[in-house]
């Protein structure tokens, strides 16, 4: 008999409701297949292996936490001084009385000036004929 049976008997014969332990294949029970190939994995890492595995996975995990819990900060907004509203004057359609220098012989005159330049300026044809476009002759051919 083993050494491994006799102890087993030896423990079962003192209390028998003593169950001897089982020794699992991993340290805890895995049921996905993938997982159990990561921890294979893992444990056959060397030591500085593990170490850059898990300070870049430290790192990673701390840029993440600061770029989502950190308030985002806003541009500042530049304070502009603001103009009040400068209040406009309607015309009325009253009227009004004319100025002592509307009056004057002067402005009369330069007030006659501007209407009869407005007249010869609505008079005159300003169309150019000797500036216009020669006519074309679009039909042309070269064979002869």
């Amino acid at each position: 008999m083993s050494l491994e049976k006799q102890l087993n008997m030896e423990t079962t014969n003192q209390n028998p409701a003593v169950v001897p332990p089982q020794t699992p294949s991993a340290p805890f029970p895995v049921k996905n297949q993938q997982i159990q190939k990561l921890i294979e994995f893992m444990t056959t890492l060397k030591p500085q292996t593990k170490l850059l595995i898990g300070i870049a996975a430290t790192m990673l995990t701390i840029i993440v936490a600061l770029l989502l819990f950190l308030p985002k900060r806003n541009a500042p907004v530049a304070v502009l001084p603001t103009v009040p509203p400068v209040s406009t004057v309607s015309a009325s359609l009253t009227p009004r009385e004319t100025s002592e220098f509307a009056k004057t012989d002067a402005f009369r005159q330069f007030d006659t000036d501007v209407v009869n330049f407005q007249n010869d300026n609505n008079t005159v044809d300003v169309s150019e004929t000797l500036l216009s476009f020669p006519l074309l002759d679009m039909q042309v051919n070269f064979d002869k």
